[in-house]
């Protein structure tokens, strides 16, 4: 099953139209009272970062981990995400997925075997453009977090993910002196919601028919 799978997820990965905002708009929180924030948004004035989706097989499907950020008083403190973070000089986007991998997760990034990149998803409260990468591992990782900067993590499976049960919305969520409809992903009780939700929702919208065809 998981080499057709990751075959199959690398191939529609390569040629897929990637669907970019549209995607994205639909999990993107909408204001319902109260004045939206005004950020900048000259994406070419953002900083770069990007995120790692890590696949691996267990349970006759595949899986990959979010971290749940530590509370440090920052604009993303305490949310629930996927393993990343700021490009370092001289990084391209790949090198530094795999960095922040293996940095918050001490996942060994030697063997990821890269599947393919989402699109680059803005996210304009703290200025950061992201790029999304799909990488896949043999093996489940032994995930050991960073206590400096993961409190928790949890893996996600992409039966959970693909479960349009887990997809709902907070009515009524104060966010930066406005009241919005937050879309959001709940896996396991958690609220994955805002950019990585966004990122994730991609993703499903370009596999779900490989997933639902091969019935994982």
């Amino acid at each position: 099953m998981k080499n057709t799978l990751i075959k199959t997820l690398k191939n529609t990965l390569s040629k897929a139209s990637l669907p970019g905002h549209l995607s994205h708009d639909s999990m993107r929180p909408k204001i319902i009272s109260g004045i939206r924030q005004k950020f900048a948004n000259d994406f070419s004035k953002f900083n770069q970062a990007s995120v790692l989706i890590a696949l691996y097989p267990e349970q006759n499907t595949l899986f990959f981990p979010l971290i749940e950020r530590v509370v440090d008083g920052g604009i993303h403190s305490g949310q629930i995400a996927l393993p990343g973070g700021k490009m370092n000089p001289g990084e391209n986007e790949i090198e530094c997925a795999l960095r922040e991998a293996h940095e918050e997760l001490d996942i060994d990034c030697t063997s990821i075997e890269i599947l393919g990149q989402l699109s680059p998803t803005p996210i304009t409260p703290s200025q950061f453009m992201v790029s999304p990468i799909i990488g896949y591992v043999d093996d489940k990782p032994h995930f050991h977090p960073c206590q400096q900067e993961v409190k928790n993590f949890f893996n996600v499976s992409l039966k959970e993910l693909t479960d349009t049960k887990n997809i709902k919305a907070l009515t009524q969520m104060p966010y930066l002196g406005a009241i919005y409809e937050i879309p959001y992903f709940d896996f396991q009780g958690k609220v994955v919601w805002g950019a990585t939700a966004m990122i994730l929702y991609e993703f499903l919208s370009i596999i779900k028919n490989d997933i639902i065809k091969l019935d994982v």
